[in-house]
């Protein structure tokens, strides 16, 4: 995985106003995600829900805006 895809998944996922379990779900049942993310035929999710929801709070907790 890299810290690109977990990026993209994380902006997907807010616009198309996904929970944590439906994006983790799309990632390897989705084949717009899978080609949008570059993970094609892949049989586990990139990441797991826990990896999906730290790096949203530690976007939130660094936010400089």
């Amino acid at each position: 995985m890299y810290p690109a895809q977990l990026a993209l998944a994380t902006v997907l996922q807010a616009y198309l106003g996904l929970s944590d379990d439906s994006a983790i779900e799309a990632l390897t049942t989705d084949r717009r995600w899978e080609m949008v993310l570059d993970c094609q035929g892949a049989e586990q999710a990139l990441f797991s829900k826990g990896t999906l929801v730290g790096s949203r709070a530690w976007l939130i907790e660094n936010d400089s805006g």
